[in-house]
């Protein structure tokens, strides 16, 4: 029971610390983002790199900060868009770091590092275009994502459990997450297709009925994804969760997995459709 409120405690206080950052003033967004930009890689390359490789880690997580702080500050009007690439000067130096090792053989670790910056920074970084439009801040499609997703995972996890762990059930991913099941997965596009309709009826997500439904179905898809691909990593690195910045949730990766595939699959659609 104890453990039950710890949980519940630590996930309320995230949730709105996501709502406040979200619907409050765009300080309060930029903070945020650039906190879950630096521990979400952090976290990766504690995982990944242990205690090695600490000045590319450093310098990467630099390069994709100032990315986004750039990109933010270019898509408020305050710069230019070509300052963006200046970002790329962290980026070049870390790649080229690792010469002036004693110990050159371990190279091939930089690929964790190449890792962190496409399956953390980038999403992360593709938020701004999504809260960010002709200069003015506005978090509430990226909070309809959140919920979408959020709610993803209540669908899934209540018809995965009371139907996906029967015997027959067909597992989604059986040697990465055991209790992941098909029947968990229809009940997720169930919930995220009825949330993406209730944030549409509200007004909070500007969709029409079909793009509204459509969009619903592959988030939830996309959050699956997101978080098998997490536990690929976990598997992989012998570990149980990324972190423990949350406690009863593990660490932040750990709750930012599936927003991690939902950023860029929410901003190819809109683009696509023209509705950005």
């Amino acid at each position: 029971m104890k453990e039950f409120f710890r949980r519940t405690l630590s996930g309320v206080i995230y949730a709105a610390i996501v709502v406040a950052s979200l619907l409050g003033p765009w300080p309060l967004f930029l903070c945020a983002m650039a906190f879950a930009l630096c521990y979400t890689m952090h976290e990766f390359y504690r995982m990944s790199l242990g205690s090695s490789y600490k000045l590319e880690r450093v310098l990467a997580i630099i390069a994709a900060l100032s990315c986004f702080c750039l990109l933010f500050a270019s898509r408020m009007a305050w710069l230019d868009g070509g300052w963006v690439y200046f970002s790329l000067l962290p980026l070049l130096a870390c790649m080229v770091a690792p010469a002036w090792k004693s110990e050159t053989g371990t190279y091939g670790k930089m690929g964790y590092i190449c890792a962190g910056l496409v399956f953390i920074a980038l999403p992360l970084i593709l938020s701004a275009p999504l809260v960010l439009r002709a200069g003015e801040f506005n978090g509430l499609l990226l909070l309809c994502i959140f919920i979408i997703v959020a709610l993803t995972d209540v669908g899934a996890y209540c018809l995965g459990t009371l139907l996906g762990q029967r015997p027959g059930a067909i597992k989604l991913a059986p040697k990465i997450s055991p209790k992941k099941s098909l029947w968990g997965l229809f009940g997720g596009i169930i919930t995220g297709v009825l949330a993406a309709l209730l944030v549409s009826r509200l007004g909070w997500l500007k969709l029409d009925l079909g793009h509204s439904i459509a969009l619903g179905a592959l988030l939830s898809v996309v959050a699956v994804l997101g978080d098998l691909t997490e536990s690929l990593w976990k598997r992989y690195f012998g570990v149980k969760d990324s972190g423990t910045l949350i406690p009863g949730h593990g660490g932040l990766y750990d709750r930012l997995d599936s927003m991690l595939f939902a950023i860029p699959l929410t901003l190819c659609y809109l683009e696509i459709f023209g509705l950005l």
